[in-house]
């Protein structure tokens, strides 16, 4: 069928043996295969395990062990739905519970696959792979292999090197990372490797233009999101365009948008300037360039069997393509955007001294080529690369080393040449690869030329001489560019990386794709912000660039210095960076001094933790493994050599400013890379640098302490007063006591791990003596192992399994681990026989040696011991070592073996920052020297502290600055200085729940000011988690002493004071919720100082959870008790109060709840009396003082109208909700979501007002004289009517097309909150029945809009309505009324309650309607309330149950439907929540956490309701029935009847009755729901009442002024699923004509605003007019008005079971009834009016009419449009004879009997339309014809030349000047399809089946090309 088309091949595993064997019987067949881990070997590897195992063992002994390896790795299977920029946690909450679904079908494929199948699917496998092997060489087709590293099924790695040998066209890609189930595996895209190997082809050959693919949204991500973003993060790119005014700006805007495009500039090292250029372009324009490039790239001649992905293909994947005059040309015809470098490899790969030169050859093709398409010259050029890569061996260099120079000429040779006719160097192609080495990165600069336009330079084209002057002035354009880049770019202050880092901690990490990122500033940006501090390049240096020249010879001296020792083998370079030059530090003197000045300066000391954010990563939630550590070792062990050497490791990252020095001893094994899994942690902290002891190096012990010893006293030179931190683990433990003794005068903070001071006693010599018979290798294997502790990683699984996390992670982590060794235990074959030997040795001298100078080492030292050592006896030489040195910290870890640092679980950076050893000078500092917690901390302390959150539940609440009282933390300030202020509980327990929600919540860190005692200097320290005191030193807190809160104050920090201080903390009975506050204002008078915000705050909750035993008078009173505690707190007291420290004795309650209150804050900038006047401090202090106390006891007061206050309401909710989800609390409101903000009392009597949020009652209460104005106005009616006046103004606005109507945003699971929190008694919320006012609602959008009241079903609450609030809030003043469960009041008692309300709001507004929505039960109400009073105007939409003549008489046999009822379908109800356009993937998943959060919330009504409720319930349904029957004839209101389908409830036909029964009655029938209409995903309330045309504001429905436009969830539901497949297959093209006669697509001719008539073609059944209406609503958000047919608004024909149809659309979408009066008042408002003049005579023409007009002589429309200026728009509309053919017309029609009487009954019932035309015009007949659809054809629409009306006053006086107009404008309709008819037929994409091949190529939301107009 298609002989030119090649044919994909993919097989996977066995199917790569049918691939190759049918590619061999099939050699003229073009084939292309891909195989994935082909089976081919399978004979070789498994032959010995058929033989043997399957005949001596049962075939289900090794069926799980087949399966395992068939399963391949389940973790990367997991990763495939993760997303790669989700945080840690998500990350691993996905992954678990993508495991967890997955492991159980694992497990189950046992039991899927049958008994004999695996036999002989192990059979045929053989069978294949001996075929397809004994075939190899007749297989002739193209072959891409695709190899896992990671295979534990087949040896897939030597396969692919044998294949790569034996087929002739093969190209290998290697997974090595990957397992067997390759594409099964995360970070596997096959489609993107075709496209980077260039295998992607439709025909015979690749054509490199046509068969290009562009990138996809996830291949963007991948490449520059993942791959390339640290390389773009360090150069941080900065994009220069120039406008065509020659204005400079940042971005592309000076870049066209349209091809072609040719982009010429100069090539920087190694193409480095490639990548950030292709992301900006995508990333901006979404555009990719087509790079010219050298054709070596394509070739892949030089592959290997073991090629794996690189930039060669990322080149290819992103539109390279080689550089020919022919793909140039080519690419011009295709309007390409084009890159080219006519430097090309010369310019590439220049030589030393040769940067930013140009190597343009004396070749003006490429000018010539441009003018001839017109494209447009784009000269750009780039500085940076200097500031990057440095040469270190160029071509010149190379070509003079022996090998490297057969080499360059071999590659050369078969590389394809480029150029050979050009002389000189710039005919010099030489491919070669310069040795370069990496700098501290710069910055890159693009800036794109003027845009130089090519288009009619005909002359160009002829002429070489104008060629060759265009071709000049481009390059020197080109160097004019970079000249000034290279100028501007020493301006830039942000050029350096350093100050780049600085930027982004202050400001955060830019994101320049999101749009509403801070980016950084660059050159002129920073330099206009910055002005008055920058100095001129000529002015002359000052003493400060003198010190910077002082400190850069320091740094260069110590530079080369470590030269030799810094140089790594190469190997190594992926892993390790070289040596980091250091910037200066300041020391604590500076620092200090630099803190006086801050109310001078305004300048914040530490606001951002000296550029550490809060939260930041330290890289322990994704730690290596301990395989990367091994092959890190194998790779350092192979290429191993030199003398020892510190480096700077990679993952390390850049140290925060000011940061000290930590230098890593390693182990005897010397390797250095020990500290792997803490590189980025105390990277950020320090400036690590680790040390390098080669196996072969032979080094004695004290040379190796002097060369560290070196590097110490050099940095100590440098920085005297910063200390150095010595890491040493094991042996280099010996090597930093040594480096501490031999320099007792310089600053050292020892970290010692396990240290081998006790090698003499340990068992390590007696193991190494019993094994001397095996091989240094064994040894060193049995030693290695013994270093990891196995039974650790056990231990925290099973702890992983008790506390309820999913455990597979640590087991994972636990066998990868175990693996890993013996994965790796070819290291030991490449170490020296004597290395064991020698390290034995050196270990013995190096303990010798510091056990001798322990007496002499005075450095602080903190020692990590591991309790299961099994090497070394670590814990009882701690306690020894503790003894000896002075100032030695012990920190114990009792589940760790030796390898302590290779353990998971161990945090070194969290320790140091716990035992307060962290600082940058002499001195601890707790202010200046604080570090603020990492993630992995913050959820440490999370952890520790789920106890008590879980306990307590708080509840926090604040304050905003106008009163309203918030859940959250939303009033508290945003940026410090803050000082909150608040009273203590009993043991301070509420002060971590406060400090982990403001890090949560707000990214802040408390700094607490506390007692002394709680900063003890500990000893010893467990690592069982962290304490209470190592809580008080990660979160920042410091002693109490004013010295301190004001160096926080004046660093900008949250600070957080209790003035009652541990008087409050340690209160005595009967103190609860007591200030003890003494009379000292200090704190408000250094707040005022620093212009500090001070919020006030109450807590409560202390005795709902412990009790006091002991009190402060029994312990006194005790024997020598009141001795004791003045002994333990004398040198505690802070203030002079006979109150000692002491812990009470207390025992816990049944768990409460913890309520937190912030106040308003209190600015005090301006209140400069505080500082000065001590009244002034006072009346503050005194203020904010008994702020608190209102608090407390507003917190007091209003927890007990609380439901979630007691732990059981909270079990249950969170069984319900699930554990993350937020308790509700009710302190505020009922929390029902409900809010109660506008109650009305039980009677309704009040004039209506809008909703108001509760505000702060404690602290802010009215005056009474507003109090009592308010009385007045309520009882006199006149504040109503003044708030009406003051909502006018407002609601004059109305709503916009497309306006958010918020439906779709609640769910069922806020339905089920508010019927939990109903009260079930009579207090707390419970009494009468009453109205209440939906918070969701909102103030109504639309002046003066009708009253709905809401009446619920049986259940009373209230709530069935919410998922309907925000829509119909909109456009109603909405009211629902709520019935509490224990209420009693009667059927005629709440018929009467209602009867009021609606009768003083018909006193209100008579003119107004009255909407009542009545659900069920309250559809009764509504039938019972309307009868009563028929003078009143009321709609009623019931959505009706049939329930009206159910008469239970068994209750037990009624009680599951009626519960059924009650609840409704879970699965309708679950899909509220769920977006239409989703994935089917996504849509079951989030349908599946909808159901599953929603399911155990069902469970819970039958504890709502209980039995007594529901038979009061039945009984009041009964009388509801019984009265409601009796009274249906007096019913004369609107009704509109909403009917369900699925019922539950006998008897059915409800709607049936009720619509013959009622006189003003419509039906709208759901047959798809269940009872719950209300309440289900797809039903629209607002939708259904505008479709149904019951929509007013009057006594009349006024279709013009009551239109409410569509919304956005309308639109997505009409045109994106009801009319989505219509609108495919008609795949519409839209072309409109400018005002200069040129014919655009799309919308661009048609004007912006109205009045607009739209005149043209009606066709066949009216099937243009939904695309039309879809089009105008997208593009121009312009709703058409259209002029339409009465039949679709008299409603004559509704029908019982009517459902949603067309004709509720019309209406819906702004369709009115022709007729000159809507014209008229259409025009008069500015309005889009379509109008076919035609009328239904063309939309039912018969057969052989199409596009034919039959148009009236009546041309009062011209006349009325010159009335009022309207823009006259004629359209053609063609295509219908591509969709449809008429079967029978009408001419057909009434021929047939009875189809003929139907017609005649319907049209005679039907208003008349053109009554008053004779002839064809006026035959206006309806009918329906029958029809056949076609083949799909398309639409095409095109509006002409738009006329003016304006001015025309001659047209409304003459007729014939009007009748001239009018014809006019049929004839141009005429030609538009006359037009339209024409240019179809040159429509490529006419038929459908081009448009599908079109989408399934380019998308199915890509626009479909068309003719050119």
């Amino acid at each position: 069928m298609s002989p030119n088309r090649p044919i994909y091949l993919v097989g996977d595993s066995f199917g790569g043996c049918l691939a190759l064997s049918v590619a061999a019987r099939n050699p003229q067949i073009d084939l292309v295969l891909i195989l994935i881990n082909p089976g081919s070997r399978y004979y070789l590897c498994w032959k010995q395990c058929q033989v043997n195992f399957m005949s001596q063992f049962h075939i289900f002994s090794v069926l799980s062990w087949v399966y395992l390896f068939l399963a391949c790795d389940p973790l990367k299977m997991a990763m495939v739905s993760v997303e790669n920029n989700l945080s840690p946690p998500k990350t691993l909450q996905k992954l678990s519970d993508s495991l967890t679904s997955m492991l159980p079908l694992l497990s189950e494929l046992a039991d899927i696959i049958p008994r004999d199948t695996l036999f002989w699917k192990l059979k045929l496998l053989k069978s294949g792979a001996a075929y397809a092997n004994s075939r190899l060489h007749a297989v002739q087709a193209e072959v891409l292999l695709l190899a896992s590293g990671n295979d534990n099924l087949l040896p897939s790695g030597e396969e692919a090197d044998r294949l790569f040998k034996s087929l002739k066209n093969c190209r290998v890609r290697y997974f090595k990372d990957n397992g067997h189930t390759l594409l099964l595996e995360d970070g596997v895209n096959l489609l993107s490797v075709i496209k980077g190997v260039n295998m992607y082809r439709r025909g015979r050959q690749r054509d490199p233009v046509t068969d290009y693919i562009p990138p996809t949204l996830s291949e963007f991500k991948k490449t520059f999101n993942e791959d390339h973003k640290l390389f773009h993060l360090a150069l941080s790119p900065v994009m220069l365009s120039t406008l065509k005014n020659g204005k400079i700006v940042r971005g592309l805007t000076g870049v066209p948008d349209q091809g072609p495009v040719l982009f010429v500039g100069y090539h920087a090292l190694m193409g480095i300037e490639l990548s950030p250029l292709y992301e900006e372009f995508l990333r901006e324009k979404r555009t990719s360039f087509r790079g010219m490039a050298h054709p070596i790239l394509f070739g892949g001649k030089h592959e290997s069997s073991r090629q794996e992905l690189s930039r060669f293909d990322t080149i290819s994947m992103y539109g390279g393509l080689p550089v020919t005059a022919i793909n140039m040309y080519r690419l011009f015809e295709r309007n390409q955007f084009v890159l080219l470098y006519p430097g090309g490899v010369r310019e590439a790969l220049h030589r030393k001294g040769e940067a930013y030169k140009l190597f343009w050859p004396d070749q003006p093709e490429f000018v010539r080529m441009a003018a001839r398409f017109g494209v447009t010259i784009i000269p750009f050029g780039f500085v940076g690369e200097d500031d990057v890569l440095e040469l270190v061996a160029d071509y010149n260099d190379q070509k003079n080393i022996p090998y490297l120079r057969e080499w360059i000429e071999s590659i050369n040779r078969e590389a394809q040449r480029v150029r050979d006719s050009v002389k000189g160097e710039d005919g010099n192609q030489d491919v070669h690869i310069p040795a370069l080495l990496p700098k501290v990165p710069g910055r890159f600069y693009y800036l794109f030329g003027k845009p130089i336009e090519m288009k009619g330079m005909d002359n160009v084209v002829r002429d070489r001489k104008s060629a060759n002057e265009v071709y000049l002035h481009i390059k020197s354009e080109v160097e004019s560019l970079m000249s000034y880049l290279k100028r501007k770019r020493e301006e830039d202050p942000y050029r350096s990386i350093a100050q780049r880092a600085v930027y982004q901690a202050s400001w955060g990490a830019s994101a320049e794709s999101d749009g509403a990122s801070r980016t950084r500033p660059s050159v002129a940006q920073d330099k206009k912000k910055n002005k008055g501090r920058w100095r001129s390049p000529e002015e002359p240096p000052g003493l400060r660039e003198s010190a910077q020249h002082r400190a850069v010879d320091r740094r260069e001296e110590r530079s080369r210095r470590f030269t030799a020792m810094a140089t790594l083998s190469l190997p190594l370079h992926s892993q390790i960076a070289l040596w980091r030059q250091r910037r200066r530090r300041h020391d604590l003197f500076e620092r200090i001094s630099s803190c006086h000045q801050f109310k001078h300066a305004g300048w914040r000391l530490q606001v951002s933790y000296k550029g550490l954010e809060t939260l930041y990563d330290d890289g322990y939630q994704k730690a290596k493994d301990l395989d990367y550590y091994y092959r890190s070792l194998g790779e350092l062990v192979e290429h191993d050599s030199g003398p020892p050497r510190l480096f700077c490791p990679v993952d390390a990252g850049s140290p925060i400013e000011d940061a000290p020095l930590m230098l890593y001893l390693p182990g005897v094994d010397g390797m250095g890379m020990g500290l792997f899994m803490h590189h980025k942690a105390l990277g950020r902290i320090f400036e690590l640098r680790c040390m390098h002891i080669p196996f072969h190096d032979r080094t004695p012990f004290e040379e190796l302490v002097e060369m560290v010893e070196d590097v110490v006293r050099a940095e100590h030179a440098t920085s005297p007063n910063k200390p150095i931190y010595l890491l040493g683990t094991s042996f280099g433990g010996c090597i930093a006591l040594a480096v501490a003794a031999r320099n007792p005068c310089i600053d050292l903070v020892l970290v010692l791990v396990n240290p081998a001071t006790s090698f003499e006693k340990s068992d390590i010599k007696q193991l190494l003596s019993v094994s001397s018979p095996l091989s240094d290798r064994a040894r060193i294997a049995i030693t290695s192992l013994l270093n990891y502790n196995i039974d650790n990683e056990v231990d925290m699984a099973l702890s992983s399994m008790k506390s309820g996390r999913h455990p597979l992670e640590a087991l994972n982590r636990l066998t990868s681990n175990i693996s890993s060794f013996l994965k790796h235990s070819n290291i030991l074959n490449k170490i020296p026989e004597d290395t064991l030997g020698w390290k034995m040795k050196l270990i013995q001298q190096a303990a010798s040696y510091a056990n001798c100078r322990l007496e002499s080492v005075s450095a602080e030292v903190l020692l990590l011991v591991s309790c299961a050592d099994r090497l070394l006896p670590s814990k009882s030489e701690a306690d020894r070592l503790q003894r000896m040195l002075p100032k030695c910290k012990v920190f114990f870890f009792e589940n760790h073996g030796h390898s302590l640092l290779l353990e998971y679980g161990v945090h070194v950076s969290s320790i140091i920052k716990c035992t307060s050893l962290y600082r940058h000078s002499r001195r601890y500092h707790r202010v200046f020297d604080y570090i603020p917690p990492s993630a992995t901390e913050l959820k440490e302390v999370e952890k520790a502290g789920s106890d008590l959150r879980a306990r307590t539940c708080p509840a926090m609440f604040s304050t905003m600055g106008d009163g309203v009282v918030v859940r959250g933390l939303a009033g508290v300030p945003e940026e410090g200085p803050v000082l909150l202020v608040g009273n203590h509980m009993l043991l301070g327990i509420e002060l971590i729940s406060l400090a982990t929600e403001f890090l949560r919540r707000k990214g802040r860190v408390l700094r607490g000011i506390a007692h002394p005692l709680l900063f003890p200097n500990k000893t010893k320290t467990w690592s069982e988690g962290h304490d209470f005191f190592d809580f008080l030193n990660l979160w920042g807190g410091v002693p109490m002493t004013y010295k301190y809160i004001y160096q926080l104050l004046a660093a900008g920090e949250f600070v957080l004071l209790y003035p009652g201080g541990h008087r409050e903390a340690l209160h005595c009975k009967g103190e609860e919720h007591r200030l003890f506050w003494p009379d000292q204002t200090e704190f408000v008078r250094m707040a005022a100082q620093f212009n500090a915000t001070i919020v006030p705050f109450g807590v409560v909750g202390e005795d709902d959870l412990m009790e006091l035993l002991c009190t402060f008078e029994d312990i006194r009173n005790a024997p020598f008790g009141k001795e004791i505690m003045q002994a333990y707190s004398n040198h505690l007291k802070l203030r002079d109060i006979d109150h000692e420290v002491f812990f009470p004795g207390v025992y816990l309650k049944i768990p409460g709840r913890f309520y937190y209150r912030f106040g308003k804050p209190i600015p005090t900038k301006g209140m400069q009396a505080v500082m000065t006047d001590k009244q002034a401090a006072g009346e503050l202090y005194l203020h904010v003082k008994s702020e608190v106390k209102a608090m407390i006891a507003y917190l007091l007061e209003k927890r007990e109208e609380d439901k979630f206050r007691s732990i059981l309401p909270r079990i249950l909710y969170q069984l319900g909700c699930g554990h993350d989800s937020e308790i509700p609390s009710t302190l505020l409101t009922m929390s029902m979501s409900i809010a109660l903000h506008a109650v009305l009392p039980p009677a309704a009597a009040t004039p209506r007002r809008r909703p108001t949020r509760l505000r702060a009652s404690s602290t802010e209460a009215p005056a009474s004289g507003e109090k009592g104005q308010e009385d007045t106005d309520r009882k006199s009616g006149t504040g109503m009517r003044r708030r009406r006046r003051r909502a006018k103004k407002v609601q004059e606005v109305g709503l916009e097309a497309l306006y958010d109507d918020g439906f779709g945003e609640a769910t069922v699971r806020d339905y089920f909150d508010a019927l939990r929190a109903t009260p079930l008694d009579g207090g707390g919320g419970g009494g009468p029945p009453r109205w209440f006012c939906p918070v969701e609602c909102g103030p109504p959008a639309v002046h003066e809009p009708p009253l709905l009241l809401f009446l619920p079903g049986i259940d009373g609450v209230g709530m069935e309505l919410i998922m309907q609030h925000k829509s119909l809030g909109k456009v109603f003043e909405v009211r629902c009324l709520h019935i509490p469960v224990n209420d009693r009041t009667p059927y005629e008692g709440l018929l009467q309650i209602m009867e009021e309300s609606v009768k003083y709001e018909h006193n209100l507004s008579p003119n107004r309607p009255i909407y009542i929505i009545g659900d069920s039960f309250g559809g009764c109400l509504a039938l019972s309330l309307a009868s009563r009073n028929p003078e009143i105007d009321l709609v009623l939409i019931l959505a009706i149950l049939p329930l009206l003549e159910m008469v239970p008489s068994n209750l037990p046999v009624t009680l599951p439907h009626l519960l059924r009822y009650l609840i409704g379908d879970p699965l309708k109800m679950a899909m509220v929540s769920i977006q239409n356009n989703t994935s089917p993937q996504d849509t079951l998943e989030s349908f599946s956490d909808s159901l599953s959060s929603m399911l155990p919330l069902l469970s819970e009504f039958g504890h709502i309701v209980r039995m007594d409720t529901l038979v009061w319930k039945l009984k009041l349904l009964m009388s509801g029935v019984d009265y409601t029957n009796s009274r249906l004839n007096a019913v004369q209101a609107e009704i509109l009847l909403l009917a369900s389908g699925n019922d539950n409830l006998p008897p059915s036909g409800e709607a049936d009755r009720l619509f013959k029964a009622l006189k003003s009655c419509k039906v709208r029938y759901f047959r798809t729901s269940s009872d719950r209409l209300l309440m289900e995903s797809s039903f629209n309330l607002l939708t259904v009442i505008k479709g149904a045309s019951m929509y007013r504001q009057g006594k009349q429905r006024d279709t013009i002024t009551d239109f409410l436009p569509p919304t956005i969830s309308e639109f997505k539901r009409t045109f994106g699923e009801d009319f989505k497949l219509l609108h495919h297959l008609l795949s519409p093209v839209m072309l409109s004509t400018l005002r200069n006669g040129k014919i655009v697509r799309g919308l661009a001719g048609v004007p912006d605003k109205g009045p607009v008539l739209l005149v043209g073609y009606h066709q066949l059944l009216a099937m243009e007019i939904t695309s039309m209406a879809e089009e105008f609503l997208r593009e121009k958000k312009a709703v058409l008005r259209t002029l339409a047919h009465p039949v679709f608004f008299v409603g004559n024909y509704e029908i019982l079971r009517q459902e949603l149809s067309f004709f509720d659309v019309v209406p819906l979408y702004g369709g009115v009834q022709v007729s000159p009066i809507n014209t008229y008042r259409l025009f008069e408002r500015d309005e889009f009016v379509l109008l076919y003049p035609g009328g239904i005579r063309e939309a039912l023409h018969r057969k052989d009419e199409d596009y034919q007009l039959f148009w009236p002589d009546q041309p009062e429309f011209v006349r009325m449009a010159a009335q009022f200026g309207v823009t006259v728009i004629p359209f053609g509309c063609v295509g219908e004879d591509d969709m449809l053919e008429i079967v029978l017309d009408y001419n057909e029609l009434k021929n047939i009997p009875y189809i003929r009487e139907t017609i005649e009954s319907f049209n005679q019932d039907c208003p008349g339309v053109r009554s008053t035309v004779k002839g064809e015009e006026g035959n206006q007949v309806l009918h329906l014809p029958a029809v056949l659809p076609k083949l799909p054809g398309r639409l095409y629409y095109l509006f002409g030349k738009p006329i003016e009306m304006k001015g025309m006053d001659g047209v409304q006086r003459d007729r014939e000047s009007a009748n001239q107009l009018y014809l006019d404008i049929k004839s141009e309709v005429e030609n538009i399809m006359s037009y339209l008819k024409r240019k179809r037929e040159q429509d490529p994409y006419r038929s459908i089946t081009a448009r599908t091949f079109y989408q399934a190529t380019w998308g199915v939301t890509a626009q479909i090309p068309t003719f050119e107009p």
